[in-house]
């Protein structure tokens, strides 16, 4: 398994190809990768993308589930982060987001004609697996490059380290070594 808390937002266009295309080649066939991005379908989309300069895209439900299957992650599942109950005053926060829900739901549909895939948090969680057999296509393969219509990555590549320093970890951390972090 794979996490990538509150990092797929800080690679740009041209690199999240490649990064996640080396998160797939770290998972062990049937691998899990789990991440959590700001929703770009939340009504607070413009403060979680804006309020970090170093965010260089968001994602909506589509447009991450899409990406996951272009570099071969699969049977993705896209979750809502809602409150998490522990007492009553989390209970009537997650009673007041239901309402919330339900009217950005309404409010999407009176707009567009759909309810937009129905995450309105200000973050979402992507579960994606890497399929039991092997993938044909390489995803960094040009063919793959160039009908993403994105160019080849030009920065530092980001490092894959177990989250104990053992290489036999089957749990892996991402991240740009510090130096390399724009």
């Amino acid at each position: 398994m794979i996490t990538a808390f509150d990092v797929v937002e800080h690679f740009g266009k041209d690199e999240i190809l490649e990064v996640l295309a080396l998160i797939r080649d770290r998972l062990t066939p049937g691998g899990r990768f789990i991440l959590q991005t700001p929703n770009a379908m939340s009504p607070w989309a413009a403060s979680y993308r804006y309020h970090d300069l170093t965010h260089e895209w968001i994602y909506d439900p589509h447009c991450i589930t899409a990406v996951l299957a272009l570099v071969g992650l699969h049977e993705v599942e896209i979750r809502e982060i809602t409150p998490y109950v522990h007492g009553i005053p989390s209970a009537l926060r997650l009673a007041a987001w239901s309402v919330i829900r339900a009217a950005c739901a309404v409010w999407n549909l009176a707009e567009t004609g759909s309810a937009g895939g129905g995450v309105y948090t200000r973050n979402l969680m992507a579960v994606a697996f890497r399929p039991m057999e092997s993938i044909s296509a390489d995803p960094r393969s040009p063919s793959i490059m160039e009908s993403s219509g994105l160019p080849e990555a030009k920065s530092a590549e980001p490092t894959l380290s177990s989250a104990t320093g053992d290489d036999d970890c089957p749990c892996i951390c991402i991240g740009m070594p510090m130096k390399q972090r724009r």
